[in-house]
């Protein structure tokens, strides 16, 4: 009798080991079918409607394909229009009719064009890539197809109310050579607590700042980087040219058109009397002085040696 028992639990123990690898096991004549979990992707849905929320079709979740099979369209737009949208509700923004349109102020880089025939500005953000003339429409700088400027976008031109806000943006060392535009913000705008967000402008003026060596700007220089087919332009005096593409501020303003104004920015000169510069000079700063005056000389001799050479020998000209 135990030996009885003791083979049947060995043969139900083979069974269920057996059931776990297959789906059907077949004990003695017939076969079993063992029980397996099927998981129901619409079952959650159909809990939510149980429960009493918006996504119900006829006792089956709104998106169950064998509700839909029995449902006709009219009836879906019928219970549709009961239900509502069911989007979020979105809040309009205030709008402003302004009898004149709004002004500010931002900063761009100035660029002349490859063939030197243009001339226009490049943003220091967002809209580095994209230059743009005196009068300009923005546009997406994603590539997305939608109106500039738009709420859920970056996009569009950007400046600020306050000019000393604009003004502070100059002081970091990658926007030193920027000049400060005053600009009128044309069509659809965005009103920020600091400036506008905007789909056209017009620049009126430019402010240039000094030149590196810090005397006045008499031009614009090629400033050693651009983007394609522009190159970016710093404020350079007439003494820091060097042989560099550049161009007048008179000439920068006609090749830009539209009646711009560019202006260079006044250097504030410091008194004979003023703290600010040395009392008295030592030897090292006399001798780097000197050094100075000497390489200004040899460099005009050179060109008064160079303008009096003329001859087919080398020799000097004879009038």
């Amino acid at each position: 009798m135990k030996l009885h028992l003791i083979l049947l639990r060995y043969i139900g123990k083979l069974c269920c080991e057996d059931a776990a690898k297959r789906p059907y096991v077949q004990i003695g004549p017939a076969w079993v079918t063992m029980v397996r979990t099927v998981h129901d992707q619409w079952s959650w849905r159909r809990h939510e409607a149980r429960q009493g929320t918006r996504h119900r079709s006829r006792g089956r979740a709104a998106g169950d394909p064998r509700g839909r099979a029995r449902t006709s369209g009219g009836d879906q737009r019928a219970e549709g229009a009961r239900r509502g949208s069911g989007s979020p509700m979105r809040l309009r923004l205030p709008e402003e009719r302004p009898t004149e349109p709004p002004t500010g102020y931002k900063i761009a880089h100035p660029v002349l064009s490859q063939d030197g025939t243009r001339a226009g500005f490049t943003g220091v953000s967002l809209g580095g890539a994209l230059p743009y003339g005196v009068l300009a429409d923005a546009s997406c700088v994603y590539g997305l197809r939608h109106r500039a400027p738009n709420r859920r976008c970056d996009c569009g031109f950007h400046c600020v109310h306050d000019r000393a806000a604009a003004e502070a943006l100059l002081c970091t060392a990658e926007h030193r050579t920027a000049v400060l535009l005053d600009v009128t913000v044309l069509g659809r705008y965005l009103r920020f607590e600091l400036g506008f967000r905007y789909a056209r402008q017009r620049v009126h003026t430019a402010t240039v700042g000094a030149c590196a060596c810090g005397t006045v700007a008499a031009a614009l220089a090629d400033a050693g980087w651009g983007r394609p087919g522009w190159r970016a332009l710093a404020p350079s005096c007439a003494g820091c040219l060097r042989g560099r593409t550049a161009v007048s501020l008179a000439g920068f303003a006609r090749l830009a058109g539209e009646g711009l104004r560019v202006v260079a920015r006044p250097v504030a000169v410091p008194a004979p009397g003023d703290p600010v510069l040395p009392g008295e000079l030592g030897v090292p700063e006399l001798a780097a002085e000197a050094a100075l005056l000497q390489a200004r000389l040899d460099w005009f001799q050179s060109q008064l040696a160079r303008l009096g050479q003329g001859g087919p020998d080398g020799g000097p000209q004879v009038g």
